[in-house]
């Protein structure tokens, strides 16, 4: 088998296996979201529990300066809706290269191999 094959094949197949995984971690999201209800009230007691610890740490807080005025910047609906994108295609980038690079390291290994001095013609 043709070294260029043997390196195709096992990118493939790791591609297929990590599509798999992929596959079934949004399965299992999806069954976790579907029984979400089931388990709402319990989720609504804890946050509730939470939320009242919170107003107790904020209650022992110094209160700010009374009548002065906080002043935030208010974002673009665009802003919004692209914020985070700029990561999440640089992760899908790199994903996607990671295949490209394991094709040609498995497939170019012997060109990369280095037995130094002595050993190649270029030593000679």
């Amino acid at each position: 088998m043709p070294l260029w094959l043997a390196a195709a094949i096992a990118v493939t197949l790791l591609v297929v296996a990590l599509g798999g995984l992929a596959y079934y971690g949004v399965n299992q999201m999806f069954n976790l979201v579907d029984e979400l209800p089931k388990y709402s009230g319990r989720v609504r007691a804890e946050v509730a529990k939470v939320s009242r610890k919170a107003q107790t740490l904020e209650a022992m807080t110094p209160t700010p300066e009374k009548g002065a005025v906080k002043v935030h910047e208010t974002q673009n609906w665009t802003d919004l809706l692209s914020h985070g994108f700029g990561s999440a295609t640089e992760i899908i980038l790199a994903c996607s290269f990671v295949p490209f690079l394991i094709f040609f390291m498995l497939n170019w290994q012997e060109h990369a191999r280095w037995c130094g001095p002595g050993c190649g013609a270029l030593w000679d």
